[in-house]
């Protein structure tokens, strides 16, 4: 990724500003009555080396997979970016890494929740 940066003399330079290359990973996304859940596979990744933001109405993450030779960090990071709307409660978010897959579950607020009405006889 570059960025442009104007010199003194009015011409621009490319910058370096990122190294590491973003790949997408595949997700999955399911949604019930209670929650929306997004499934990530991000191998090679541990959770000391993800990251979830909620910066409304944006939900972002980022998995940095173990180095392949040992040397540094690896050369790219797994990142996805998703809108969520005010259906979602903000307090209800939670993360779990599973073998390599990363589960999003972010709870529905109470008011958009379906409810059952009781029929009463009259």
């Amino acid at each position: 990724m570059q960025s442009q940066e104007l010199t003194k003399s009015g011409t621009t330079t490319p910058e370096r500003v990122r190294e590491e290359r973003e790949l997408a990973p595949p997700v999955d996304v399911y949604e019930n009555a209670d929650e929306i859940l997004v499934l990530a596979d991000v191998p090679g990744a541990d959770t000391d080396s993800i990251q979830v933001h909620l910066d409304p109405p944006e939900l972002r993450f980022e998995a940095r997979p173990k180095p392949l030779n040992g040397n540094g960090e690896a050369p790219y990071v797994y990142a996805r970016t998703f809108r969520v709307n005010e259906n979602v409660d903000p307090d209800g978010i939670s993360a779990e890494l599973k073998h390599g897959v990363l589960y999003i579950r972010l709870k529905k607020a109470e008011a958009v929740k379906p409810r059952k009405i009781p029929v009463k006889a009259s």
